[in-house]
């Protein structure tokens, strides 16, 4: 980040996730997943220069620190770049095992000047990457990150209504508009938190 203030260029974080990794280790043993790591590594040093940097932090999970980036236009030139350099299959104890990766991406100093932050929006991005089909790389942007927050709000607060028993069941009658009978019944599952409060404020109940 230093360097990259220096030269007055961007810095870029790409943030890379294996989907459904999590299967090879549990049918071949996490041996051969290593293996496929591995692999993956020296796969990703193909699609770098010697001056970027590579890192597992952990899991299937690497980071790629691209330095000197002009704009945005060339981390997404490495991202498909990777995402190319895994569609060939990955040979483990005579098993061909095919590979793909999510990507997210994000730019010191355009996004933001916290490296931690930094991992953090790659993180988010990588993740709307897979909500849109894995395979996929995507730019962190900042709605990104509203919607993330958003997200963590509302899995805190169902964590919460389970605790508080703030969840109930709906019957929904479906009904025919030509005959009136009723046709199906849908079964919703609804959330009140507060309910006296919310009851008081609007008179009726939301989903």
């Amino acid at each position: 980040m230093n360097r990259a203030e220096r030269s007055g260029e961007l810095l870029a974080l790409l943030f890379l996730d294996f989907d459904r990794f999590k299967s090879i280790n549990d049918t071949l043993g996490h041996g051969a997943g290593d293996e496929i790591l591995l692999a993956v590594s020296q796969r990703l040093e193909t699609c770098v220069r010697k001056a970027d940097s590579i890192a597992r932090l952990g899991d299937d999970e690497f980071t790629v620190i691209v330095e000197n980036v002009g704009s945005s236009f060339d981390a997404e030139l490495v991202c498909r770049k990777i995402i190319r350099a895994l569609e060939p299959p990955f040979v483990v104890r005579e098993q061909e095992i095919y590979l793909t990766a999510s990507i997210g991406a994000s730019f010191f100093p355009a996004d933001v000047t916290d490296p931690r932050v930094l991992v953090q929006n790659a993180d988010v991005a990588m993740n709307r990457a897979k909500q849109s089909g894995r395979n996929k790389y995507h730019l962190f942007t900042a709605d990104l990150s509203s919607g993330a927050v958003e997200r963590l709000s509302i899995e805190s607060a169902l964590r919460h209504a389970i605790e508080r028993d703030e969840l109930f069941l709906c019957y929904q009658p479906k009904i025919s508009l030509q005959t009136a009978e009723v046709l199906a019944v849908d079964a919703l599952l609804r959330m009140m938190p507060r309910l006296r409060e919310l009851l008081s404020r609007s008179g009726r109940l939301y989903d």
